[in-house]
């Protein structure tokens, strides 16, 4: 990987998703539901969520295409849109499933056991 600041970093481009698109469009929609007692529920947050994390995966996979498929050719480079789209939407997928996952951790898991639940889900959340 090269540190090189010329060259542009995707990874840092979750944070971008996160402050300047997920706040004013997820955030503020979400409380503006719930306000009037329309916040979509539970069901449907986590299927979208994982209807997003699979679009992702499909941006993948066309990028995989794009190259080439099982034969990949070595001077055909993937776009870097396919990267940037894949963050985006595992970004907005991980902030529908990610807080349902852990109430329903905390809300499922027996007392005692509800700190190591957490626990197991933390490396997924976190990813």
């Amino acid at each position: 990987m090269c540190s090189d600041s010329r060259f542009p970093q995707p990874g840092s481009s979750r944070y971008l998703f996160l402050y300047c698109i997920a706040r004013p469009c997820f955030f503020d929609a979400l409380t503006f539901l719930a306000t009037r007692n329309k916040e979509p529920g539970v069901p449907l947050k986590m299927g979208l969520g994982m209807i997003m994390l699979g679009v992702g995966f499909l941006l993948m996979v066309m990028a995989c295409l794009q190259r080439g498929g099982d034969n990949p050719d070595e001077t055909v480079k993937a776009n870097l849109l396919f990267l940037v789209g894949t963050y985006l939407f595992h970004t907005f997928g991980e902030l529908l499933l990610s807080p349902i996952g852990f109430s329903m951790v905390t809300r499922l898991a027996p007392v005692v056991f509800v700190p190591a639940a957490d626990g197991c889900l933390v490396p997924g959340a976190v990813s």
